[in-house]
This record gives C-alpha cells, structure tokens and sequence, in this order.
C-alpha cells in the first residue's frame, strides 16, 4: 500500500520536479557563465580580492530559489489534498494515519533533500575548482542555511495546507514569516558558521507539528 501512496504522490508532483530541476539547472548555469564573464572582465585576481577583502559572495542570486521551490512543493503535493476532502480519503487507506501522513511528508522532503544536496555539491565543487579550500569552505556554510530555510519551508507549507481552520493557519504563517526571517538574517559570508548545526534541528523539530492538523481535520474542525 505504501509504495501505491508514493506513486500517487509522484503523479501529483512529477512535472513539479521536473520543473524545478530544470529551472535549478538553468540558473546555476546561468550563474556559472555570469562569473566566467566576471573573470574575463576583471581578471581573477580582482575576483580574489573582492571574495577575499570585501566579502563578496560568489552565488546571492540563488539565495530565495530554495525557499521558493519548496513552498511551490509543498503546495503542489497538498492542495490537491484539501480539495474535495482528498485527504479524508488518504487517511481510510488499510495503513496507519501516522504512516500515510509520514509517506507523504517524506517523500517531499525526499524529493527537495536530493535535489538540494545535487545543487549545493556542484556549487561546492564549482568554488573548489577556482578557490581555496577556505574560501570553498565559506560558500557551504553561507548557501547551507538556505537549503534548511527550504526545508523548513516546506514543512511549514505542509502544516498550513492539512490545517482545516483558518485561525492555525494564519496563527502558522505568521509563525512561518518569523522562523523563516532567522536563515535569511545575514548576507555575511559564512555568517551562520558557529550555530549551523542548531538551525537544521529547526526543520526536524518541526516535521512532527502537521499531525496536529491531522487531528483537528480527524476531528472535523471546520473553517
């Protein structure tokens, strides 16, 4: 039953992913040839200087795509599960509420974990073929909390979409503006270096609270 669930996720997401994929490649691609003008234009050595001296950051243009290709994820998988009481359906499928629930908040977050680990290595590996190892370093730690911003993201969208009263959910974005506002803080080159590991406990910590508007739909709290 699990995998006909996942299945049923893939049809609704699948040219969502596709696009996201597509539009993440062209646009460090697109990245990726503005630098190469830069280096001609400037010359390697004023590149170095401004990374170096004036904290320049190599890749600000991809700053929000992580954010907004997981609510765009998260909206395109949950949507479709609030119209017509789908997901009252999903929930008397022959598997536990809790298993179906996880099957398909895992298989966004799956989804968006792939794709973010794809993009960020080639970003890393992209630095690390013109710059030093430190310089490399700096770049993992500044894009990593843009990645977790996603995550975060997405769960929240997942936690607004399943809720069926209008007073969690707006009680949940606004709740969403202000944890969100934290991963976006500093534009500091490798600002978020000595507290990295307690911003991704942020979206694990979050990933159980959906259930709550599971119970509330459960138990037909209405609009």
């Amino acid at each position: 039953m699990w995998k006909a669930l996942v299945y049923k996720e893939w049809l609704k997401t699948r040219w969502f992913i596709a696009g996201i994929f597509l539009f993440g490649a062209l646009l460090q691609i697109y990245e990726f040839l503005s630098l190469a003008q830069e280096y001609r234009m400037q010359g390697m050595v004023k590149i170095w200087y401004m990374v170096v001296n004036k904290n320049y950051f190599l890749f600000d243009r991809m700053t929000f795509f992580p954010l907004a290709a997981a609510i765009c994820m998260g909206l395109a998988q949950h949507v479709p599960e609030m119209r017509s009481n789908r997901l009252k359906l999903t929930l008397h499928l022959p598997i536990p509420e809790k298993t179906a629930l996880f099957i398909m908040e895992g298989f966004g977050l799956t989804v968006l974990t792939l794709f973010f680990a794809v993009q960020s290595m080639m970003l890393f590996f992209y630095a690390q073929f013109h710059f030093a190892s430190e310089i490399t370093a700096s770049v993992f730690m500044t894009v990593f909390p843009w990645y977790l911003a996603g995550i975060a993201a997405y769960v929240f969208v997942t936690l607004i979409c399943l809720e069926p009263t209008w007073k969690y959910r707006t009680l949940y974005l606004l709740l969403m503006g202000a944890v969100l506002q934290v991963f976006f803080l500093s534009g500091f080159p490798g600002a978020y270096a000595k507290v990295l590991w307690l911003m991704a406990i942020v979206p694990i910590y979050l990933a159980v609270f959906p259930w709550l508007s599971i119970e509330r739909f459960k138990q037909g709290y209405q609009n």
